[in-house]
């Protein structure tokens, strides 16, 4: 039996199925599918290299990357009486398991860790690695018997996440755990991100006033506590969780080498994290969105272009700003600094919004308050696809509206290149005076100004037009609009089948051909993709329909494409 076994069973915690923790109201299902959102991306760049990859990054992830459903992944609250927080791992009672993300690190280490792959000696070293840590005086010290300063009970709200924009909602939604149970305890936050505390204090004083008083921040955990409140996301545990206590989401997610169940590591983690949110995040939108009054939302813009406070320290102003400010404004646009207004008011302008224009950064978060029907549009840049694409899904996933990245250029010494993120750092948008104009386009002719309209005439102009990217998220994004009219259905199958999404195509031209059963050359196009996806009970029944309709056409059609005569063959072999 190997090392590897032997510790992957002892050292993987499953919540409520340890006896040292209690758990308060576990969820009856880990998750559920939801509609989610529609996700999208667009290139403006003025170098075509950048619009390849964009494309392809969008690409990847339509074809391999996007669930069919969205997951709304439940949190289980649990009473730890002992608990110890330590480089990847906690100990509960004496238990030590992996935890946060070192601890996905050292598991998906674990999981790769397989004899066949990379011999015993690795094994051997990695679990002498975790045993060194299991063992250090951090994880074995006594712990002091006292709870902590004035609390009745401890939320343990460690901000231990690679995604600082997405920190605030994190805090949040720790907070409406706390709202929903009642806490009477303190709820201390510790986090040494900069700005957390300014930026949380107004959220937590409008959204959960019965508890602000309660809530102490603190930049340095103390890393152990004698009774600890903690909450496990079961799509943090998914992975670490067998079927018996987290059924798996295998229906939903493409056919993928990529995906690999509950035995995946870090790259189906995060295709699992692009597809997903937490239930609290739903709980908290909610509860936020039943505090705006109707006087609240009186008045605000239908359409707003999110600016940016310089001072704030998250901002990277847009290069082109003033010329962007001026063409948006002629298109209803109305400027809205968030940064400058309190959290009532942020909330009540992306609940009025049907269209939203920001640039990429933390202000994304607050799509998660929009309406399904609302269009946010993301000025952003290759560094941005290339190594921040999915940062924001499941705020739209939440509120299933409509996202759209649109990949412009970027400010620096060598545009026509992708910026590294480890050798310039994050670098802000730019946009050329053309740039500008190609948003403007996008925006009149995707609906960000108020609404699509006609979409057939629009997607006319947008194919006489060349921008097949814009016409293919039209396409996309209006489905019950082009479910009746034969050539929109074949021209978002034609986009598919760039996209190499071929199921998809093949549903669209066979619900084209139904509208239109005269055309002799839609149906033989059905014929030839059914066949060739071996969809060969619907080829058969279109080859009879061909010769039915077009009988002198079909002796021409099988010498041409001889490969289907097995089609008229009852006891042919199917073949493709």
């Amino acid at each position: 039996m190997s090392k590897y076994k032997q510790i992957h069973a002892a050292d993987i915690y499953v919540p409520g199925a340890d006896p040292g923790l209690i758990c308060l109201g576990a969820p009856p299902r880990p998750w559920v599918d939801v509609a989610g959102a529609d996700i999208g991306s667009i290139g403006l760049s003025d170098h075509s290299g950048h619009n390849e990859l964009a494309r392809g990054i969008l690409h990847h992830y339509q074809s391999v990357g996007r669930f069919s459903r969205a997951l709304e992944f439940a949190t289980v609250l649990c009473v730890a009486p002992e608990l110890k927080l330590h480089n990847g791992l906690t100990r509960i009672n004496g238990q030590t398991f992996l935890c946060g993300p070192q601890g996905l690190h050292l598991r998906e280490a674990l999981i790769e860790a397989r004899p066949e792959k990379a011999g015993e000696r690795f094994e051997a070293d990695l679990v002498e690695r975790l045993s060194k840590i299991a063992k250090a005086p951090q994880m074995n010290a006594p712990l002091a018997h006292r709870d902590l300063e004035d609390a009745d009970l401890d939320l343990d709200l460690v901000v231990n996440c690679h995604d600082g924009p997405g920190a605030l909602m994190e805090v949040l939604c720790n907070m409406m755990r706390a709202h929903d149970i009642g806490l009477r305890g303190g709820v201390h936050i510790y986090s040494d991100l900069a700005g957390l505390e300014h930026e949380a204090r107004p959220f937590i004083a409008e959204l959960f006033a019965d508890l602000a008083p309660q809530v102490v921040f603190s930049q340095k955990t103390p890393q152990k506590y004698g009774r600890a409140l903690i909450a496990y996301n079961l799509m943090a545990q998914y992975f670490m969780c067998g079927d018996g206590m987290i059924a798996p989401v295998d229906a939903f997610v493409p056919a993928s080498r990529l995906w690999q169940g509950h035995g995946a590591g870090r790259l189906a983690w995060r295709l699992l994290a692009q597809n997903a949110y937490d239930r609290d995040l739903a709980r908290l939108r909610d509860h936020a969105r039943a505090r705006i009054t109707p006087q609240d939302l009186e008045g605000l813009p239908h359409r707003i272009y999110v600016t940016h406070d310089r001072d704030h320290p998250n901002t990277r102003p847009v290069r082109g700003e003033k010329q962007v400010r001026r063409h948006l404004e002629k298109l209803g646009f109305v400027p809205v600094c968030l940064e400058a207004l309190g959290p009532k008011q942020q909330i009540a302008h992306m609940m009025q919004a049907n269209g939203v224009v920001m640039a990429h950064g933390p202000n994304l978060t607050r799509m998660m308050f929009a309406n399904p029907e609302t269009q946010v549009f993301e000025l952003a840049h290759a560094q941005i696809a290339s190594h921040c694409f999915g940062q924001f899904h499941s705020y739209a996933h939440v509120a299933g509206c409509q996202y759209i990245s649109l990949i412009c250029d970027h400010k620096g010494p060598t545009p026509d290149l992708v910026a590294q993120m480890h050798k310039h750092g994050p670098v802000g948008v730019a946009l050329s005076h053309d740039g500008v104009r190609r948003l403007c386009d996008v925006l009149r002719a995707l609906g960000g100004t108020g609404g699509v309209g006609d979409v057939p005439a629009t997607a006319r102009r947008l194919r006489e037009s060349g921008n097949d990217e814009a016409l293919q998220v039209l396409l996309e994004q209006n489905g019950a609009a082009i479910a009746q009219n034969p050539d929109l259905l074949v021209w978002r199958a034609n986009a598919r089948a760039q996209a190499e999404e071929f199921p998809g195509a093949l549903h669209d031209l066979v619900r084209a051909w139904r509208l239109a059963p005269d055309r002799m050359g839609l149906l033989e196009r059905v014929i030839r993709l059914a066949n060739r996806l071996h969809e060969f009970a619907l080829a058969r029944e279109l080859m009879a329909e061909h010769g039915a309709r077009f009988p002198q056409r079909q002796p021409e059609f099988l010498q041409d494409c001889g490969w289907l005569a097995h089609l008229l063959e009852p006891d042919a072999p199917d073949h493709d």
